[in-house]
């Protein structure tokens, strides 16, 4: 009787039981879709600090005086003392790192691609197998330049 009742009520309202039926489907979809997402962004940060620091056993860096929360003027440690680590028993490659905000200026002087991702700019190192050169080869004297492909 209950069985028969419901199926009566199913059928007379069949508008209900279809827009019941899509939101539980969308409700799904969507917590199912966030989930992916999710995890595909965790993936992808995890890979990307694991990446960080790989091969690295000390990082020699400056001792920050004064902590101004943009990241600018920091202290730098002078070049001489790529030298002075590399000659320390055990070490098997020291090599200095330089990194900043760097833009390509147009003939016109406006920064080419402005209004898209931060624009940074890093030194060169030929060692670097995470970021191999598509074409042509990385720069080796002062003026010379290596543009990142994106």
């Amino acid at each position: 009787m209950i069985v028969k009742v419901t199926l009566r009520n199913l059928v007379a309202h069949r508008l209900r039981l279809a827009l019941t039926a899509l939101a539980v489907i969308l409700g799904v979809a969507f917590v199912a879709g966030t989930l992916v997402f999710t995890d595909t962004m965790s993936r992808r940060f995890d890979e990307l600090f694991a990446d960080t620091g790989k091969n690295v056993a000390v990082q020699v860096r400056p001792k920050k005086v004064i902590d101004t929360g943009d990241g600018g003027d920091a202290p730098t440690v002078p070049a001489s003392l790529v030298a002075t680590v590399a000659a320390v028993p055990g070490v098997a490659r020291a090599y200095g790192e330089v990194s900043g905000f760097a833009a390509i200026v147009g003939r016109d002087g406006r920064v080419v691609g402005g209004s898209g991702p931060p624009q940074l700019g890093a030194d060169w190192d030929p060692g670097d197998h995470d970021h191999p050169m598509k074409a042509g080869r990385g720069p080796v004297r002062a003026g010379e330049v290596a543009v990142d492909a994106r």
